[in-house]
């Protein structure tokens, strides 16, 4: 299992700075997810550890070996794109098996390999079907299957399931996990979602604006988001409020809420999350809509001009809630970074 490591990685198209001196690096048999923002350089990162670009400055590691110049042919990685990106005049097998032909591989091994990562991905019964033939699931698990077979060192996943059916989306992200349990391999994943990135990921790695803001374990990012864009990337049901801290109460439109202080006044953003509510006195507001959730039926309504998922009491057509100031995530009203 190989160690990936990237140092300073600076790209540039003309004024634009699209990378700024990324740095990470994910250990042998690890999984490290891309997250950010669209724009955020994410794709950019995945193509110089692919050798598709080469980084302006900066370098890319493999093991110990520097491959920053080296073509993708040369580097022991494997990349499946956010569409399966299959030969149309051929048969899945032949799709599969494509890169170790040209690299001349003997008939026994490659047939041993493509039997085994059929197998794998579930797809022994469409070998010999051609890929407009095939689902966009079915394409996938062949496209994976085309990256698995040379056993790369690192595998990279530009969005793959982005384009699939939750339900399909799913099945899939729990089969390459249960395949990365009996088979590790070092893998970079760029996603939009928190939730496939606690699905695959040992660690997130989130940028912002070409920087690697944090690299920290899912559970952690998730209850220490950096900024608001990594709160609301984390947390699809945040909803943020502005408002001011004055002696340690928020204020906004009027309404009052104590929490943790920071010891200072000014502009305080709010990051309310359903289960930072609850059944209380100290707040209506019209209902909304109502949405399920694990935690039972939460009440979508309208609270200082935003729409806020809450656990509360219904009474007619309002909805009756308190919001525990104390849990909310806080935010610098200025710079959006975390406070508390």
């Amino acid at each position: 299992m190989s160690t990936l490591r990237c140092e300073q990685l600076q790209k540039s198209y003309g004024t634009q700075m699209i990378l700024n001196e990324v740095s990470f690096t994910v250990p042998g048999g690890k999984c490290l997810a891309l997250m950010g923002e669209s724009g955020a350089g994410k794709t950019t990162t995945l193509r110089m550890l692919a050798g598709l670009e080469i980084p302006d400055h900066g370098k890319v590691f493999l093991d110990d070996a520097e491959i920053t110049s080296l073509p993708p042919a040369r580097r022991s990685m494997a990349m499946v794109f956010q569409t399966a990106s299959l030969f149309p005049h051929t048969t899945v097998a032949h799709n599969i098996t494509y890169g170790m032909v040209k690299l001349g591989y003997s008939k026994a091994e490659i047939d041993t390999r493509l039997h085994e990562v059929a197998v794998l991905l579930n797809i022994e019964d469409q070998l010999d079907r051609y890929p407009g033939t095939l689902s966009l699931g079915q394409a996938q698990r062949a496209d994976i299957a085309r990256a698995l077979i040379r056993d790369p060192g690192v595998l990279l996943l530009d969005e793959p399931f982005s384009s699939l059916d939750q339900a399909i989306k799913e099945e899939l992200l729990s089969e390459l996990r249960a395949i990365l349990r009996v088979h590790p391999i070092t893998m970079v994943y760029v996603t939009h979602s928190a939730e496939d990135a606690f699905e695959l990921a040992d660690e997130i790695a989130f940028l912002d604006q070409g920087k690697v803001m944090v690299q920290t374990q899912p559970e952690d990012l998730s209850r220490h988001p950096v900024s608001v864009k990594c709160a609301l990337m984390m947390h699809p049901k945040l909803t943020i409020v502005e408002g001011e801290e004055h002696n340690g109460v928020w204020t906004s439109q009027g309404v009052t809420l104590p929490h943790r202080t920071r010891g200072m006044d000014g502009p305080l953003l709010l990051g309310i999350l359903p289960e930072h509510t609850m059944p209380g006195t100290d707040f209506r507001g019209p209902l909304l809509g109502q949405v399920p959730s694990p935690s039972g039926i939460l009440q979508r309504v309208s609270f200082l001009d935003k729409e806020l998922l809450v656990h509360g009491t219904l009474h007619n057509n309002e909805v009756e809630f308190s919001i525990s100031g104390d849990q909310c995530f806080l935010f610098d009203g200025n710079t959006g970074s975390l406070i508390l």
